[in-house]
């Protein structure tokens, strides 16, 4: 019995001693397996603008990665380390970065071990390249600053196309900042209304792209913006006074100049050779054309476009000023200037059905006739006419087809004077009527109509 247990104590001490030197062994052979292991590159990486991050993201192809080193190189083509993340991350967000840069990056992975008390390290060959560039938008050129009657109106040249607005930097002639102001995209003109007789001041634009709120309000970061525009600067002299309701509050504050427009035929009877008509509302910032470069004269025009115009003529005839709306929440582009339109009486609230409908020929009658303030100081009648053949006094709107056609604002197609008024309205036509409206010297004469179709 003695023999036995002695011999199962021996049996067991030999089981442990060969169970700690395996596991002597085994922690050997992991050591210097970790110290001379290289570990496998990441691979697929990407890089994701989201406008002022890029985001890169790869996959880690090894066990046992203590870090990631991120190598970056931008446009003058020299990789450097850049940054480090640990091995449990698969991404990292570069902030560090510049509108209009593009910049390549290259990951690898860093396997780290303890040797004789030195930190030893293994590193992979490198992943796949990639690149992102960050968005820029472009300075706006040809910044004019133009002193009207009551303001300051300020045209420049739209040079992007990806631009989510404007930015107006106003500064006093001291050089202290006084205002920022802001406009859409595709907008090219602002009217500065609060000026004063004997100041000087000087405006610069900047075109911006949006960026979230959740990403600038974080990091520091704000819009993308491109450079300044040129510097203008405004004097408004000491003897300057402003001006109330009058003609003299149309100015020009734009310049037309032949292919403007590709599809406008300066030979047309609309064109600059003959009526000029719509260079003339295009100079007095009353209509504009699309961003293909056209005008499209014989399109239509909206209800609604034309209200929109007529509030603006409404508007600068009575105080000289341009006018403009911040958008309605859940409304319609133009509800403001229908608003506008009803509290000023241009219209009547229950007039349109449909305001997005293409407005016929008397419509537009209708809502020009009223488009300036005290209609019987404003509408002169120049001559006592008789009735256009196809309009009577049962027609709807009669009253204001006659103040105008008796005005000389609005004409026919033949030596009779056919007015068509249930025809849609052209954009040239419509161009022609605010033309005569805003300028005494383009009003008709003696004859009611000019050879081809006109207003």
């Amino acid at each position: 019995m003695k023999k036995e247990r002695r011999r199962f104590v021996r049996q067991s001490a030999r089981a442990v001693l060969l169970v700690l030197m395996l596991v002597f062994m085994m922690q050997t052979l992991v050591i210097v397996s970790a110290a001379d292991q290289v570990p496998l590159a990441p691979s697929e990486l990407t890089a994701t603008v989201d406008f002022t991050i890029i985001t890169l993201a790869w996959k880690d192809n090894s066990f046992g990665v203590a870090s990631f080193k991120i190598d970056r190189k931008d446009n003058d083509g020299i990789w450097e380390e850049y940054a480090s993340v640990e091995a449990t991350l698969c991404y990292f967000h570069d902030k560090q970065v510049y509108t209009g840069e593009t910049y390549a990056y290259r990951v690898r992975a860093v396997i780290t071990t303890i040797e004789n008390g030195v930190e030893v390290f293994a590193y992979s060959g490198y992943s796949n390249e990639a690149n992102g560039t960050i968005e820029s938008v472009l300075a706006p050129p040809n910044l004019i600053g133009t002193l009207g009657p009551n303001s300051i109106t300020l045209t420049w040249r739209d040079n992007s196309n990806n631009e989510d607005g404007f930015m107006i930097i106003k500064h006093w002639a001291n050089g202290t900042q006084g205002d920022t102001f802001q406009v859409k995209a595709d907008v090219t003109n602002f009217v500065d209304n609060d000026i004063s007789a004997g100041y000087a001041y000087s405006y610069e634009i900047i075109a911006y792209i949006d960026v979230p709120v959740s990403l600038y309000e974080v990091e520091g970061l704000g819009a993308i913006r491109s450079e300044p525009s040129n510097t203008v600067n405004v004097i408004v002299p000491l003897d300057y006074m402003p001006t109330t309701s009058t003609y003299r509050n149309f100015v020009k504050t734009r310049t037309y100049s032949t292919m403007l427009f590709i599809d406008i035929n300066e030979d047309a009877w609309y064109g600059l050779n003959n009526q000029k008509s719509v260079a003339m509302v295009y100079e007095y910032g009353l209509m504009a054309g699309y961003t293909d470069q056209t005008f499209k004269p014989d399109g239509n025009l909206s209800i609604a476009e034309a209200i929109t115009i007529a509030t603006r003529i409404y508007c600068i005839y009575s105080t000289g000023n341009q006018l403009e709306f911040d958008p309605i929440p859940d409304a319609p582009w133009y509800q403001g200037n229908i608003n506008y339109a009803i509290e000023k009486d241009i219209i009547e609230a229950d007039v349109f059905e449909n305001y997005a409908s293409i407005a016929t020929r008397a419509q537009m009658a209708y809502i020009f006739a009223h488009a300036l303030p005290d209609p019987e100081d404003t509408y002169s009648q120049r001559y006592e006419v008789k009735l256009p053949p196809d309009v009577d006094e049962s027609a709807p709107f009669y009253v204001e087809i006659m103040m105008l056609y008796r005005a000389g604002i609005v004409g026919g197609s033949d030596s009779l004077g056919t007015f068509h008024p249930n025809s849609n309205i052209t954009r040239a036509q419509a161009a022609a009527i605010i033309t005569r409206l805003v300028d005494y010297n383009s009003r008709l004469g003696d004859t009611f109509h000019y050879p081809g179709f006109t207003s």
